[in-house]
């Protein structure tokens, strides 16, 4: 049975009379790469302070590496490496000043980890420039090798690639994926983007309005999509209200076309014959196959 190194239970938050989370209940499994998902303002950045410790749930439990932080909050924590927004550097000290400083607070760190985080990072040879002169993908990068300069078991990055340019977020992705594989850190990565999360999660937990919605790996996510037809007429309002009497799903509409939850043959020319009678025009009446996209707005929109 696989083994899940952070698990909360009906977590509550809320600010004033606000609430911010509601029983939200998480399954992060070992060696993992956790794609945490949502809208900004879902609720991400909270949950995420709640599993550090830095605030306390209004209700509910977290359990890490088989703890209640409440109870283990100092053991646990040295087992967790954490990159939560930008990260904190010091601008006029090289990029290996700043590993030396975060090293002599830890304690305990040989080093030499620091020549090995900043080859993981792939910053040996500019760690001994100021970072002030280091480009935003650089800057993330060494937050990163902060982060896990202690040899965490878990990793915890609140929205990593925020702000960085097309190749700064592939740096960024190559380095989860890498100290996922290699290093066997499990990753727990807040994300609103789609499409950086499917190109490196394991699993995936969609939250909106403070709800969890779905939780899965990628496999079980791609299990829910859905075929659909885009239907395209001269009238949208008469050909919605015909699909309505005949029970076929609406599941999308933008201008003149209509998305529609129907593929098979049958059905797709049972539509066509329908429309056809009632003297509408059909442009377009074509098969798709939804993307992942499509099923997160689907989640997020229409909770199931």
């Amino acid at each position: 049975m696989q083994k899940n190194i952070i698990e909360t239970h009906q977590l509550d938050f809320s600010f004033g009379k606000f609430k911010v989370l509601h029983n939200l209940s998480l399954k992060v499994p070992q060696a993992s790469i956790y794609g945490f998902l949502g809208p900004n303002g879902a609720g991400k950045t909270t949950t995420i302070r709640i599993l550090l410790g830095l605030i306390k749930t209004t209700k509910g439990k977290v359990s890490l590496f088989n703890q209640d932080l409440n109870n283990h909050r100092v053991e646990i924590l040295r087992k967790i490496g954490a990159l939560v927004e930008m990260p904190s550097l010091y601008p006029h000290l090289s990029g290996r000043k700043n590993l030396e400083i975060t090293r002599t607070l830890i304690g305990n760190i040989d080093k030499k980890r620091i020549d090995e985080v900043l080859e993981i990072v792939g910053l040996s040879n500019d760690a001994h420039r100021r970072v002030k002169q280091y480009s935003l993908g650089m800057k993330q990068r060494l937050g990163l090798a902060l982060s896990f300069l202690n040899d965490p078991d878990l990793l915890i990055l609140d929205e990593p690639t925020n702000g960085l340019d097309p190749n700064g977020i592939k740096e960024i992705r190559e380095l989860i994926i890498r100290l996922n594989q290699e290093f066997q850190k499990t990753i727990f990565v807040s994300s609103h983007l789609l499409s950086e999360v499917e190109k490196v999660a394991t699993h995936v937990g969609i939250i909106h309005q403070g709800k969890l919605h779905f939780e899965g790996s990628i496999g079980e996510l791609r299990e829910q999509q859905k075929p659909s037809t885009l239907l395209e007429v001269n009238d949208s309002d008469k050909a919605a209200e015909i699909l309505t009497d005949q029970h076929i799903p609406i599941i999308g509409r933008q201008n003149g076309t209509l998305k529609i939850e129907a593929h098979e043959h049958a059905v797709i020319h049972q539509v066509n014959s329908s429309l056809l009678k009632a003297g509408l025009e059909v442009y377009q009446l074509s098969p798709q196959e939804s993307s992942l996209e499509d099923l997160f707005m689907d989640i997020t929109q229409n909770p199931r």
